[in-house]
C-alpha cells in the first residue's frame, strides 16, 4: 500500500518560520498542554499556519515542500539510491540550484530510509539556503 509520507515537526515549525504558506490535506500539527505535537486531522483543505492559533503547523508532505523549494528558491533535490553488498539500500541526497550547481551532498546513515534522506535534504535546505 502507497502512503504519503508528511514532514516532521520539527520541519513544520522550521517551515512556518520561513514562510511555507500552501493549503494543506486536512492535516495539521497542534501541541497539547503538555508540549507535545499531535496530528489533528479536518476536512477542510486549509493553510494551518496562517492561523490565529500560535500553536499550529501545517502538516505538508514531503512532495508540496520539494515543489514549493523548486517554485520558491529554485533549490532542486535528488534522492539516490545504492546497495552495499548485503543487498541493503542506503541513500544520499543532492541539493542543486538554479544553475544545476550543488549546493550540498549529503549521506544518510546506514539505517535510514528514503524519507529521511528526504528529510536531511530539506532541513538543509530549509536551515542555510531560505
Amino acid at each position: 500500500m502507497i502512503t504519503e509520507d508528511y514532514v516532521s515537526f520539527e520541519l513544520a515549525q522550521l517551515l512556518k518560520i520561513k514562510g511555507f504558506n500552501e493549503p494543506c490535506n486536512s492535516r495539521f500539527y497542534m501541541k497539547t498542554p503538555d508540549g507535545k505535537p499531535v496530528v489533528y486531522l479536518t476536512s477542510v483543505r486549509e493553510d494551518f499556519n496562517k492561523r490565529d492559533l500560535i500553536n499550529t503547523w501545517s502538516r505538508p508532505t514531503h512532495q508540496m515542500v520539494m515543489k514549493w523549494l523548486r517554485d520558491e528558491y529554485a533549490l532542486f533535490i535528488e534522492i539516490a539510491v545504492s546497495m552495499d553488498l548485503n543487498g541493503d539500500y542506503h541513500y544520499s541526497y543532492i541539493v542543486l540550484d538554479a544553475a544545476c550547481q550543488y549546493v550540498r551532498k549529503g549521506w544518510t546513515s546506514f539505517e535510514w530510509k528514503y524519507e529521511d534522506a528526504v528529510e536531511a535534504a530539506v532541513s538543509f535546505c530549509l536551515k542555510y539556503r531560505v
